[in-house]
């Protein structure tokens, strides 16, 4: 049966709907989503013996390493803010042909953004010319909740069931005025840090496109500044990539959204033996890979279970 997304307002939990990455046979073993990539051209195949695990301080066993091209079923959400401005429109056919392009184990959903709510246009379709048409112009108004990062928060909480790999392509202006100006920034906004955490403990990457909002706040640069902040945060912790191009909407979204496609044939899921903590809870992860010229990103943190 495929997966699916009910649209249910502002309710953020629904019990048949949420569902934390696939357990592991051991508890102490834990499984991230890692994208490999070279200074020049396409990285070289990664062997699972030339990388590297570091828990905090602590070197951990590789367990498994699965390239993820042409392999295992994943979902990919391309989540849209309602409040971007009016310059989008052009980007359609880009973000269109991106997903027709998409690998055919990559299940595609379009969602929109707007008072802290994940409005789901198509859900999680192998169709992806189907998914394509589902896009459309976003509304250009700020909404009574306007925080992209509660949309987010609504989003991952209603992720299918299964435990398949799953990536997020949030497009937005990232300003979250929802708890006021003081709270916008990167470093004390709880509700940014709230969709780091479920990112992270569902196994979720979230890359970022940042697009100029509507009104009044595009022009303030200190919202704007901690818009771009938030986005490149939530992208560096979950293991995604952020997507700029200056304080404005990108003349093309089409080389960014190019990069994101090498990044996903060029991910693979990898497995460790964690070193269980006393109290359940985030720890720094490193991964490493023995070979010149190659970068292995991961999340920046992991969820560890308690001994």
């Amino acid at each position: 049966m495929k997966p699916s997304l009910k649209l249910l307002g502002l309710v953020l939990l629904s019990a048949g709907l949420v569902a934390a990455a696939q357990p592991a046979a051991s508890s102490d073993l834990v499984q991230v989503v890692v994208t490999a990539t070279a200074k020049k051209g396409a990285p070289p195949p990664i062997e699972q013996s030339t990388v590297v695990v570091f828990q905090e301080k602590l070197r951990r066993p590789v367990v498994d390493w699965v390239p993820l091209k042409g392999g295992p079923p994943m979902n990919l959400a391309l989540m849209i803010d309602e409040n971007v401005g009016s310059g989008f429109g052009i980007q359609l056919d880009n973000l269109a042909s991106f997903i027709r392009a998409l690998p055919p184990n990559v299940r595609v959903a379009v969602v929109y953004a707007r008072n802290g709510n994940a409005t789901v246009a198509q859900d999680f379709t192998s169709d992806h010319a189907a998914a394509a048409k589902a896009l459309r112009l976003p509304l250009g108004s700020p909404g009574a909740i306007d925080s992209p990062y509660l949309a987010l928060l609504n989003l991952l909480q209603r992720w299918p069931e299964g435990g398949d790999p799953g990536e997020v392509l949030l497009v937005s202006h990232g300003i979250d005025l929802f708890r006021g100006a003081s709270s916008s920034a990167a470093g004390v906004n709880p509700d940014l840090r709230r969709a780091i955490e479920t990112s992270l403990r569902r196994g979720i990457v979230v890359n970022t496109l940042y697009a100029s909002g509507s009104g009044r706040v595009q022009r303030n640069r200190f919202l704007v500044s901690n818009g771009q902040g938030c986005l490149s945060r939530l992208a560096a912790e979950t293991g995604g990539e952020a997507f700029f191009q200056g304080y404005d909407t990108p003349v093309s979204f089409k080389p960014f959204l190019e990069r994101l496609r090498e990044n996903l044939g060029q991910q693979y899921l990898l497995t460790f033996r964690a070193q269980p903590a006393k109290k359940a809870g985030y720890q720094r992860l490193r991964v490493d890979a023995e070979v010149a010229g190659v970068k292995l990103t991961a999340p920046a943190r992991v969820y560890i279970p308690a001994q």
